[in-house]
Protein backbone atom coordinates (compact mmCIF):
# COMPACT_ATOMS: atom_id res chain seq x y z
CA UNK A 1 0.00 0.00 0.00
CA UNK A 2 1.43 3.34 -0.94
CA UNK A 3 2.38 5.55 1.96
CA UNK A 4 1.19 9.13 1.84
CA UNK A 5 3.61 11.94 2.49
CA UNK A 6 3.14 13.56 5.96
CA UNK A 7 3.27 16.89 4.33
CA UNK A 8 0.08 16.09 2.58
CA UNK A 9 -1.71 15.81 5.94
CA UNK A 10 -3.73 18.90 6.57
CA UNK A 11 -4.88 19.33 10.27
CA UNK A 12 -8.56 19.69 10.82
CA UNK A 13 -9.77 23.26 10.61
CA UNK A 14 -11.89 23.04 13.75
CA UNK A 15 -8.78 22.57 15.99
CA UNK A 16 -7.04 25.69 17.05
CA UNK A 17 -3.55 26.18 18.46
CA UNK A 18 -3.04 28.21 21.66
CA UNK A 19 -1.19 30.61 19.48
CA UNK A 20 -4.31 31.22 17.52
CA UNK A 21 -6.46 32.15 20.57
CA UNK A 22 -7.11 35.87 20.36
CA UNK A 23 -6.04 38.01 23.30
CA UNK A 24 -8.96 39.84 24.91
CA UNK A 25 -9.02 43.56 24.51
CA UNK A 26 -8.47 45.07 27.93
CA UNK A 27 -10.29 48.13 26.88
CA UNK A 28 -13.36 46.08 26.43
CA UNK A 29 -15.52 46.80 29.41
CA UNK A 30 -17.43 43.66 28.91
CA UNK A 31 -14.34 41.50 29.23
CA UNK A 32 -12.76 43.53 32.07
CA UNK A 33 -12.81 41.45 35.23
CA UNK A 34 -12.85 43.50 38.39
CA UNK A 35 -12.16 42.35 41.87
CA UNK A 36 -15.31 43.84 43.22
CA UNK A 37 -17.44 41.78 40.70
CA UNK A 38 -16.08 38.53 42.13
CA UNK A 39 -17.72 37.55 45.34
CA UNK A 40 -16.53 34.49 47.19
CA UNK A 41 -18.13 33.12 50.29
CA UNK A 42 -15.13 32.92 52.63
CA UNK A 43 -16.95 30.83 55.10
CA UNK A 44 -17.45 28.07 52.56
CA UNK A 45 -14.17 28.11 50.75
CA UNK A 46 -11.83 28.80 53.69
CA UNK A 47 -9.89 31.22 51.52
CA UNK A 48 -8.85 34.42 53.33
CA UNK A 49 -10.43 37.62 52.15
CA UNK A 50 -8.62 39.51 49.46
CA UNK A 51 -7.57 43.05 50.38
CA UNK A 52 -6.35 45.66 48.08
CA UNK A 53 -2.85 47.11 48.32
CA UNK A 54 -4.30 50.45 49.35
CA UNK A 55 -5.88 48.85 52.43
CA UNK A 56 -2.48 47.38 53.44
CA UNK A 57 -0.83 50.76 52.99
CA UNK A 58 -3.32 52.47 55.26
CA UNK A 59 -2.80 49.89 58.03
CA UNK A 60 1.02 50.20 57.83
CA UNK A 61 0.81 53.97 57.98
CA UNK A 62 -1.43 53.73 61.05
CA UNK A 63 0.94 51.29 62.89
CA UNK A 64 4.28 53.04 62.26
CA UNK A 65 3.50 56.26 64.21
CA UNK A 66 2.31 54.16 67.17
CA UNK A 67 5.54 52.11 67.16
CA UNK A 68 7.75 55.21 66.90
CA UNK A 69 5.92 56.93 69.76
CA UNK A 70 6.25 53.87 72.02
CA UNK A 71 9.99 53.66 71.31
CA UNK A 72 10.43 57.34 72.21
CA UNK A 73 8.53 56.84 75.47
CA UNK A 74 10.69 53.85 76.42
CA UNK A 75 13.91 55.76 75.67
CA UNK A 76 12.69 58.73 77.74
CA UNK A 77 11.70 56.54 80.70
CA UNK A 78 15.03 54.66 80.51
CA UNK A 79 16.96 57.92 80.46
CA UNK A 80 15.07 59.22 83.50
CA UNK A 81 15.70 55.99 85.44
CA UNK A 82 19.39 56.09 84.50
CA UNK A 83 19.71 59.69 85.68
CA UNK A 84 17.96 58.87 88.96
CA UNK A 85 20.28 55.91 89.53
CA UNK A 86 23.37 57.96 88.74
CA UNK A 87 22.18 60.70 91.11
CA UNK A 88 21.49 58.17 93.86
CA UNK A 89 24.90 56.51 93.41
CA UNK A 90 26.82 59.77 93.50
CA UNK A 91 24.79 60.97 96.47
CA UNK A 92 25.60 57.75 98.37
CA UNK A 93 29.30 58.27 97.61
CA UNK A 94 29.43 61.67 99.29
CA UNK A 95 32.76 62.69 100.77
CA UNK A 96 34.47 65.73 102.20
CA UNK A 97 38.02 67.00 102.43
CA UNK A 98 38.87 69.62 105.03
CA UNK A 99 42.15 71.44 104.52
CA UNK A 100 43.54 72.69 107.81
CA UNK A 101 46.33 75.19 108.37
CA UNK A 102 47.34 74.90 112.05
CA UNK A 103 48.54 77.79 114.14
CA UNK A 104 52.36 78.08 114.24
CA UNK A 105 54.83 80.15 116.23
CA UNK A 106 58.62 80.46 116.07
CA UNK A 107 60.58 81.38 119.17
CA UNK A 108 63.87 81.04 121.00
CA UNK A 109 63.75 79.49 124.46
CA UNK A 110 65.90 78.42 127.38
CA UNK A 111 63.77 76.66 129.98
CA UNK A 112 64.19 74.47 133.05
CA UNK A 113 61.43 71.92 133.67
CA UNK A 114 61.03 69.75 136.77
CA UNK A 115 60.77 66.08 135.75
CA UNK A 116 59.61 62.93 137.54
CA UNK A 117 59.37 59.26 136.62
CA UNK A 118 55.70 58.63 135.79
CA UNK A 119 55.34 55.77 138.30
CA UNK A 120 56.53 58.14 141.07
CA UNK A 121 55.03 61.39 139.79
CA UNK A 122 53.35 63.41 142.52
CA UNK A 123 52.44 66.65 140.72
CA UNK A 124 50.91 67.52 137.35
CA UNK A 125 53.19 70.55 137.29
CA UNK A 126 56.17 68.29 136.57
CA UNK A 127 56.98 66.60 133.27
CA UNK A 128 56.70 62.83 133.42
CA UNK A 129 59.04 60.32 131.77
CA UNK A 130 59.43 56.58 131.49
CA UNK A 131 62.56 54.47 131.80
CA UNK A 132 63.37 51.82 129.22
CA UNK A 133 66.11 49.27 129.93
CA UNK A 134 67.66 47.00 127.32
CA UNK A 135 70.58 44.57 127.17
CA UNK A 136 72.69 43.26 124.28
CA UNK A 137 75.76 41.08 123.91
CA UNK A 138 78.64 40.90 121.42
CA UNK A 139 81.47 38.45 120.96
CA UNK A 140 84.88 38.13 119.33
CA UNK A 141 87.20 35.16 118.81
CA UNK A 142 90.91 35.70 119.54
CA UNK A 143 93.94 33.43 119.62
CA UNK A 144 95.23 32.35 123.04
CA UNK A 145 98.88 32.98 123.88
CA UNK A 146 99.31 30.49 126.73
CA UNK A 147 97.43 28.21 129.13
CA UNK A 148 97.10 27.74 132.85
CA UNK A 149 95.09 26.01 135.55
CA UNK A 150 91.96 28.06 136.28
CA UNK A 151 89.42 27.55 139.08
CA UNK A 152 86.62 30.13 139.13
CA UNK A 153 83.05 30.57 140.34
CA UNK A 154 80.20 31.47 138.05
CA UNK A 155 78.45 34.80 138.54
CA UNK A 156 75.62 36.79 137.02
CA UNK A 157 72.71 39.12 137.70
CA UNK A 158 69.39 38.11 139.23
CA UNK A 159 66.32 40.24 139.99
CA UNK A 160 64.71 39.73 143.40
CA UNK A 161 60.94 40.29 143.79
CA UNK A 162 59.07 41.22 146.98
CA UNK A 163 55.33 40.45 147.00
CA UNK A 164 55.21 39.97 150.74
CA UNK A 165 55.07 43.45 152.19
CA UNK A 166 54.72 47.13 151.33
CA UNK A 167 57.83 47.64 153.44
CA UNK A 168 61.33 47.01 152.16
CA UNK A 169 63.05 43.79 153.22
CA UNK A 170 66.71 43.56 154.18
CA UNK A 171 68.68 40.54 152.98
CA UNK A 172 71.98 40.12 154.78
CA UNK A 173 75.39 39.41 153.25
CA UNK A 174 75.77 35.83 151.90
CA UNK A 175 71.98 35.31 151.67
CA UNK A 176 71.46 32.10 149.67
CA UNK A 177 69.46 31.72 146.49
CA UNK A 178 68.60 28.20 145.35
CA UNK A 179 68.05 27.37 141.66
CA UNK A 180 65.53 24.83 140.36
CA UNK A 181 68.28 22.19 140.14
CA UNK A 182 69.42 22.79 143.73
CA UNK A 183 72.52 24.93 142.98
CA UNK A 184 73.26 27.57 145.62
CA UNK A 185 74.31 31.16 144.82
CA UNK A 186 75.01 34.00 147.26
CA UNK A 187 75.10 37.80 147.40
CA UNK A 188 78.32 39.39 148.64
CA UNK A 189 76.77 42.38 150.45
CA UNK A 190 73.60 43.19 152.38
CA UNK A 191 70.78 44.59 150.28
CA UNK A 192 67.32 46.11 150.80
CA UNK A 193 64.52 44.92 148.49
CA UNK A 194 61.73 47.55 148.05
CA UNK A 195 58.16 46.70 149.10
CA UNK A 196 55.31 46.19 146.67
CA UNK A 197 52.98 48.94 145.43
CA UNK A 198 49.24 48.66 144.81
CA UNK A 199 47.10 50.70 142.41
CA UNK A 200 43.45 50.08 141.46
CA UNK A 201 43.66 46.61 142.93
CA UNK A 202 46.78 45.69 140.94
CA UNK A 203 49.86 44.70 142.93
CA UNK A 204 53.31 45.50 141.58
CA UNK A 205 56.09 43.68 143.42
CA UNK A 206 59.11 45.57 144.65
CA UNK A 207 62.27 44.48 142.87
CA UNK A 208 66.02 44.81 142.99
CA UNK A 209 68.74 43.53 140.63
CA UNK A 210 71.96 42.22 142.20
CA UNK A 211 74.98 40.06 141.33
CA UNK A 212 75.15 36.54 142.77
CA UNK A 213 78.11 34.17 142.90
CA UNK A 214 78.10 30.40 142.74
CA UNK A 215 78.69 28.60 146.02
CA UNK A 216 81.34 26.39 144.39
CA UNK A 217 83.79 26.55 141.51
CA UNK A 218 83.16 24.80 138.21
CA UNK A 219 81.10 24.91 135.05
CA UNK A 220 78.13 23.12 136.61
CA UNK A 221 76.96 26.46 137.99
CA UNK A 222 76.86 28.16 134.61
CA UNK A 223 73.28 28.70 133.39
CA UNK A 224 71.53 30.80 130.78
CA UNK A 225 68.39 31.35 132.87
CA UNK A 226 66.76 30.02 136.01
CA UNK A 227 64.36 30.74 138.87
CA UNK A 228 65.35 30.97 142.54
CA UNK A 229 63.89 30.68 146.02
CA UNK A 230 65.39 31.95 149.30
CA UNK A 231 66.08 28.92 151.52
CA UNK A 232 66.44 31.18 154.57
CA UNK A 233 62.68 31.86 154.48
CA UNK A 234 61.71 28.18 154.24
CA UNK A 235 58.99 27.31 156.75
CA UNK A 236 58.01 30.97 157.05
CA UNK A 237 55.27 32.97 155.33
CA UNK A 238 57.67 35.17 153.23
CA UNK A 239 59.03 32.04 151.48
CA UNK A 240 56.15 32.04 148.97
CA UNK A 241 56.29 35.79 148.35
CA UNK A 242 60.03 36.32 147.80
CA UNK A 243 61.56 34.91 144.61
CA UNK A 244 64.18 35.75 141.99
CA UNK A 245 64.86 35.26 138.27
CA UNK A 246 68.05 35.52 136.23
CA UNK A 247 68.55 38.92 134.64
CA UNK A 248 71.68 37.83 132.76
CA UNK A 249 73.26 34.43 132.14
CA UNK A 250 75.28 33.14 135.07
CA UNK A 251 78.66 32.22 133.63
CA UNK A 252 82.40 32.08 134.23
CA UNK A 253 82.48 28.92 136.31
CA UNK A 254 85.53 26.82 135.39
CA UNK A 255 87.84 24.18 136.83
CA UNK A 256 90.71 22.99 134.63
CA UNK A 257 93.33 24.04 132.12
CA UNK A 258 92.29 27.15 130.23
CA UNK A 259 93.72 28.94 127.24
CA UNK A 260 94.91 32.37 128.26
CA UNK A 261 94.45 35.53 126.16
CA UNK A 262 96.97 38.33 126.63
CA UNK A 263 95.85 41.42 128.53
CA UNK A 264 96.64 43.52 125.48
CA UNK A 265 94.23 41.47 123.36
CA UNK A 266 91.59 41.62 126.06
CA UNK A 267 91.96 45.41 126.32
CA UNK A 268 91.54 46.03 122.59
CA UNK A 269 88.68 43.51 122.38
CA UNK A 270 86.90 45.22 125.28
CA UNK A 271 86.93 48.62 123.54
CA UNK A 272 85.74 47.09 120.28
CA UNK A 273 82.98 45.05 121.92
CA UNK A 274 81.72 48.00 123.97
CA UNK A 275 81.31 50.11 120.83
CA UNK A 276 79.55 47.24 119.09
CA UNK A 277 77.20 46.62 122.03
CA UNK A 278 76.40 50.34 122.31
CA UNK A 279 75.49 50.48 118.62
CA UNK A 280 73.19 47.47 119.04
CA UNK A 281 71.52 49.07 122.05
CA UNK A 282 70.91 52.35 120.24
CA UNK A 283 69.42 50.52 117.25
CA UNK A 284 67.13 48.55 119.56
CA UNK A 285 66.06 51.76 121.34
CA UNK A 286 65.11 53.39 118.05
CA UNK A 287 63.22 50.27 116.97
CA UNK A 288 61.21 50.07 120.18
CA UNK A 289 60.43 53.77 120.70
CA UNK A 290 57.99 55.43 118.28
CA UNK A 291 58.40 58.88 116.72
CA UNK A 292 56.13 60.55 119.26
CA UNK A 293 58.76 60.08 121.98
CA UNK A 294 62.20 61.55 122.57
CA UNK A 295 64.96 59.26 123.87
CA UNK A 296 67.32 60.86 126.35
CA UNK A 297 70.60 59.00 126.83
CA UNK A 298 74.24 59.87 127.37
CA UNK A 299 77.42 57.95 128.16
CA UNK A 300 76.25 57.44 131.74
CA UNK A 301 73.17 55.63 130.44
CA UNK A 302 75.32 52.66 129.32
CA UNK A 303 76.96 50.02 131.50
CA UNK A 304 79.07 46.99 130.59
CA UNK A 305 79.89 43.73 132.31
CA UNK A 306 83.20 41.93 132.49
CA UNK A 307 84.71 40.17 129.51
CA UNK A 308 83.73 36.52 129.62
CA UNK A 309 86.19 33.98 128.16
CA UNK A 310 84.88 30.76 126.60
CA UNK A 311 87.22 28.08 125.31
CA UNK A 312 86.68 27.07 121.70
CA UNK A 313 86.86 23.27 121.56
CA UNK A 314 89.62 21.60 119.56
CA UNK A 315 91.39 24.87 118.86
CA UNK A 316 93.79 27.37 120.36
CA UNK A 317 91.13 30.10 120.27
CA UNK A 318 89.05 31.79 122.94
CA UNK A 319 85.69 33.48 122.42
CA UNK A 320 85.40 36.77 124.31
CA UNK A 321 81.86 37.92 125.10
CA UNK A 322 80.69 41.23 126.54
CA UNK A 323 77.22 42.16 127.75
CA UNK A 324 76.06 45.76 127.86
CA UNK A 325 72.95 47.52 129.15
CA UNK A 326 71.28 50.87 128.62
CA UNK A 327 68.85 52.73 130.87
CA UNK A 328 67.29 55.57 128.87
CA UNK A 329 64.58 58.12 129.70
CA UNK A 330 61.66 58.49 127.32
CA UNK A 331 59.83 61.84 127.06
CA UNK A 332 56.64 62.49 125.12
CA UNK A 333 57.48 65.21 122.56
CA UNK A 334 54.05 66.87 122.70
CA UNK A 335 54.05 66.98 126.53
CA UNK A 336 57.53 68.52 126.51
CA UNK A 337 56.57 71.05 123.79
CA UNK A 338 53.45 72.00 125.77
CA UNK A 339 55.52 72.74 128.89
CA UNK A 340 57.83 75.01 126.91
CA UNK A 341 54.97 76.71 125.01
CA UNK A 342 53.13 77.38 128.27
CA UNK A 343 56.17 79.29 129.50
CA UNK A 344 56.97 81.38 126.41
CA UNK A 345 53.68 82.03 124.53
CA UNK A 346 50.98 84.37 125.81
CA UNK A 347 48.46 82.93 123.28
CA UNK A 348 48.90 79.33 124.42
CA UNK A 349 45.89 77.70 126.09
CA UNK A 350 46.41 74.76 128.44
CA UNK A 351 43.87 72.63 126.55
CA UNK A 352 45.93 72.91 123.36
CA UNK A 353 48.69 70.63 122.14
CA UNK A 354 51.73 71.81 120.25
CA UNK A 355 54.87 70.18 118.90
CA UNK A 356 58.38 71.44 118.22
CA UNK A 357 58.81 70.48 114.56
CA UNK A 358 62.61 70.01 114.77
CA UNK A 359 62.74 68.34 118.17
CA UNK A 360 66.01 66.52 117.47
CA UNK A 361 67.78 69.88 117.16
CA UNK A 362 66.75 71.01 120.64
CA UNK A 363 69.54 71.07 123.24
CA UNK A 364 68.48 68.83 126.14
CA UNK A 365 70.29 67.90 129.34
CA UNK A 366 69.29 66.64 132.78
CA UNK A 367 70.61 67.97 136.08
CA UNK A 368 69.96 66.32 139.43
CA UNK A 369 69.78 67.72 142.95
CA UNK A 370 68.80 66.24 146.29
CA UNK A 371 65.23 67.45 145.86
CA UNK A 372 64.48 67.05 142.18
CA UNK A 373 65.56 66.35 138.63
CA UNK A 374 65.45 69.13 136.05
CA UNK A 375 65.25 69.00 132.27
CA UNK A 376 67.15 71.88 130.67
CA UNK A 377 65.94 72.67 127.13
CA UNK A 378 67.07 75.41 124.76
CA UNK A 379 66.82 76.18 121.07
CA UNK A 380 65.30 78.28 118.31
CA UNK A 381 62.37 76.28 117.01
CA UNK A 382 59.06 76.26 115.19
CA UNK A 383 56.02 75.24 117.28
CA UNK A 384 53.14 73.67 115.35
CA UNK A 385 49.77 73.35 117.09
CA UNK A 386 48.35 69.82 116.88
CA UNK A 387 44.83 69.00 115.63
CA UNK A 388 42.61 66.35 117.19
CA UNK A 389 41.44 64.98 113.85
CA UNK A 390 38.99 62.42 115.26
CA UNK A 391 37.24 65.02 117.42
CA UNK A 392 37.04 67.40 114.45
CA UNK A 393 35.46 64.69 112.28
CA UNK A 394 32.92 63.97 115.02
CA UNK A 395 32.02 67.66 115.19
CA UNK A 396 31.66 67.97 111.40
CA UNK A 397 29.73 64.82 110.46
CA UNK A 398 26.17 65.53 109.34
CA UNK A 399 26.55 69.30 109.78
CA UNK A 400 25.80 71.93 107.16
CA UNK A 401 28.90 73.02 105.27
CA UNK A 402 28.01 76.67 105.92
CA UNK A 403 28.44 76.03 109.67
CA UNK A 404 32.18 75.35 109.25
CA UNK A 405 33.24 78.85 110.47
CA UNK A 406 31.06 78.45 113.57
CA UNK A 407 32.52 75.02 114.38
CA UNK A 408 36.05 76.35 113.90
CA UNK A 409 35.52 78.89 116.70
CA UNK A 410 36.06 76.06 119.19
CA UNK A 411 39.40 75.15 117.59
CA UNK A 412 41.86 77.84 118.64
CA UNK A 413 44.71 75.70 117.32
CA UNK A 414 43.44 76.08 113.72
CA UNK A 415 44.42 79.14 111.75
CA UNK A 416 42.58 78.48 108.46
CA UNK A 417 40.03 75.82 107.48
CA UNK A 418 38.57 75.12 104.04
CA UNK A 419 36.08 72.36 103.16
CA UNK A 420 35.28 70.68 99.84
CA UNK A 421 32.17 68.47 99.81
CA UNK A 422 31.41 66.07 96.93
CA UNK A 423 29.23 65.73 94.92
CA UNK A 424 28.77 69.45 94.40
CA UNK A 425 25.01 69.52 95.01
CA UNK A 426 25.37 68.24 98.61
CA UNK A 427 25.52 70.96 101.26
CA UNK A 428 26.20 68.80 104.34
CA UNK A 429 29.19 66.83 105.58
CA UNK A 430 28.88 63.01 105.36
CA UNK A 431 27.14 61.24 108.22
CA UNK A 432 29.97 58.70 108.45
CA UNK A 433 33.17 60.33 109.66
CA UNK A 434 35.30 57.84 107.72
CA UNK A 435 34.18 59.74 104.60
CA UNK A 436 35.69 62.95 105.96
CA UNK A 437 39.38 63.42 105.23
CA UNK A 438 41.50 65.92 107.15
CA UNK A 439 44.50 67.33 105.26
CA UNK A 440 47.03 69.23 107.35
CA UNK A 441 48.76 72.00 105.38
CA UNK A 442 52.32 72.23 106.66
Amino acid sequence: MDKKNIQDVVPPTQRKSIRNIPIPNRNNKDNDIRNEDIKIDDTKTGVPPIHSEEEFDYEERDRKPRKNNMKKYLILIGSIITLVLIFAIFTSLDSAKVKITPKTETSSFNERIVIEELSKRESNESLGYRIIELAKESEKVVEAQSEELVQSKASGEITIFNEYSENSQTLIKNTRFESTNGRIYRIEDSIKVPGYTESNGDLTPGQLTVIVYADEIGEDYNTESDDFTIPGFEGQEPFDFFYAKTNTPISGGFDGIRKIVSQEDIGSATTELQEEVKSKLLDELNNQVTEEFYIYQNDESFSYGEINEIQVENSNNVKLTLRGEVSARIFNKVDTSNKIADSIFANYFTNENTLISDFDNVNISISESELSETLEVSGDSNFVWQINEEKLKDDLKGEEKKLLPTIMQDYTEIQVAEAIVKPFWISTFPEDKKDIKIEIIK
